[in-house]
């Protein structure tokens, strides 16, 4: 099963910046990159996620009730190739665009700023290649709903005591 906040945001990242769902890799995974001038986008998460609220609600209507947690993660955005300083760039500035407010909504999610932006090269053989690592904090919610016994008539006892 693949961490769904990774998948998540991997469609959110695809869509912001309408590239092909082939140049995104989910994952530190051994995958070679064959060319270094393609933009490949790698999305990762290396630190541990925080729970940033807990609660829960009852549903009358379906007689549940739904325990949610709300989670922060730190993800990694790794961009190669050509174009990564572009893409990189493009990217970050994307964040604040109303696209980027509906793509999360509807991918519930909350994608905040980036925090840090890492040059880093690559060695592939005797050349070295564009790499960039953009880091930033994305908020999700996950959530249990559990059906909740139904209470038909309610029984009461009535103690008098005079």
């Amino acid at each position: 099963m693949s961490n769904k906040v990774l998948t998540q945001t991997a469609i959110f990242v695809r869509n912001l910046l309408v590239i092909s769902e082939t140049q995104i890799k989910i994952g530190r995974v051994n995958w070679d990159i064959a060319d270094m001038t393609t933009s490949y986008i790698a999305i990762d998460t290396v630190s541990p996620a925080t729970r940033v609220s807990l609660g829960d609600h009852f549903d009358s209507d379906n007689d549940n009730e739904i325990y949610y947690e709300e989670w922060q993660t730190p993800i990694i955005i790794s961009f190669y190739g050509d174009d990564a300083y572009t893409n990189a760039n493009k990217f970050r500035l994307s964040l604040r665009s109303e696209n980027s407010r509906v793509l999360q909504e509807s991918l519930s999610l909350a994608v905040y700023a980036a925090t840090s932006l890492i040059d880093i090269k690559n060695l592939t053989g005797t050349k070295f290649n564009n790499r960039l690592d953009l880091s930033l904090n994305v908020n999700y919610t996950t959530q249990l709903s559990v059906e909740a016994e139904s209470l038909l008539e309610a029984q009461t006892e009535v103690l008098n005591n005079k």
